[in-house]
């Protein structure tokens, strides 16, 4: 298991070429530092013919996990996953339905955060299926945070979109203000997890601008 130092962000991330990938690529790219460490697990099905990453993100930690469903055993799978992530305080970056599907199954001792990647069902259904375990959500837009809000019966505290900052409040001891990514701003949302608390504020990066211009 990798060694991080709490409190940590851990993003777990399909390793497929594509818009998702390269979106939290870029977010990661341009973070800036802060008093977190980061790490990445790129989760890939050899069952299938999607073109690989085959990169590296900017983090201080970074491994694949290869499962092969529907040949294993999902249970065996999430098992597996939930072993890989390190251990410690912090963040769970979710993306996609593996992901999600362990943090539903295991307790991470993190605060999981998921990023919607489209305004599309599959992306409300996921969240809805595991809203009991996400502590908060990132969406590209306004529009996605109004629908997100309606479909999951969400509080407005704990959807964000892309051009805001959130900070995150994991229980009862109070910990030095830390910025835990580089892509929101603005705007406040508290995450209760644990019994610890960290605050963290959220700068702006170079590609979440672009975002919020195309907008």
């Amino acid at each position: 298991m990798a060694k991080l130092t709490s409190p940590s962000v851990v993003c777990v991330v399909p390793d497929k070429l594509g818009g998702m990938l390269n979106i939290v690529e870029g977010l990661f790219r341009f973070r800036r530092p802060d008093e977190f460490t980061y790490g990445v697990i790129l989760t890939n099905n050899p069952l299938g013919k999607d073109a690989r990453f085959n990169g590296r993100f900017n983090a201080d930690y970074q491994a694949a996990f290869e499962f092969k469903t529907p040949i294993e055993n999902l249970h065996a799978v999430l098992r597996r996953l939930n072993a890989a992530i390190p251990a410690g305080e912090g963040v769970l970056l979710a993306n996609d339905l593996l992901e999600l599907a362990m943090a539903s199954a295991f307790d991470t001792g993190r605060a999981v955060i998921q990023m919607l990647h489209g305004d599309s069902d599959y992306y409300y259904d996921l969240a809805a299926r595991h809203e009991n375990v996400i502590d908060a959500f990132i969406v590209y837009g306004r529009t996605m945070e109004r629908k997100l809000k309606r479909g999951c019966r969400i509080a407005p505290r704990t959807s964000t979109s892309c051009r805001t900052a959130c900070r995150h409040r994991l229980g009862a001891e109070c910990r030095p203000q830390a910025r835990c990514a580089s892509y929101l701003r603005d705007a406040s949302s508290t995450v209760k997890r644990g019994s610890s608390i960290f605050r963290s504020s959220i700068a702006r990066s170079p590609l979440a601008a672009s975002m919020s211009r195309g907008r």
